[in-house]
């Protein structure tokens, strides 16, 4: 028999999960602002997984990266540059975007990351001496 999706509570909403995510349904999130973020067990030639939640109207300061990033929006939207991206969607970034990430109505993201993030604008800047422990 095929197992039941799993559904993951965060923020007060519940997430339908891929069943290959089922298994972090129950994650300890470490919560900034309208963000919240949770490391999951992939450390593969020094890339890191990690599911991310953005509260509606919440933004992820301007940032580049150091390395690439993927992400796979499970649910919601999110705005970034000129383009809206919905669930089912795949986006890759690297150095060479600076890019401020925002959402109107909340989102759910799967990523995956080599190189910690740069802050490059405003007060967030000072995060980056600390960025190797939020990626």
């Amino acid at each position: 028999p095929r197992a039941q999706p799993a559904e993951l509570e965060v923020a007060g909403h519940a997430y339908r999960l891929p069943r290959v995510l089922a298994r972090y349904r129950s994650p300890k999130w470490r919560h900034i602002g309208a963000i919240r973020q949770q490391s999951l067990p992939l450390d593969e030639m020094g890339a890191r997984a990690s599911l991310l939640h953005i509260e509606a109207g919440g933004r992820i300061p301007e940032h580049t990266h150091q390395g690439y990033e993927l992400t796979l929006l499970l649910a919601g939207n999110i705005q970034d540059g000129d383009n809206l991206y919905q669930a089912g969607d795949f986006i890759w970034r690297d150095a060479s975007h600076a890019h401020s990430p925002h959402t109107p109505d909340g989102c759910l993201c799967y990523t995956v990351q080599d190189a910690p993030v740069q802050f490059t604008k405003g007060l967030s800047r000072l995060l980056n001496g600390i960025s190797q422990h939020l990626y």
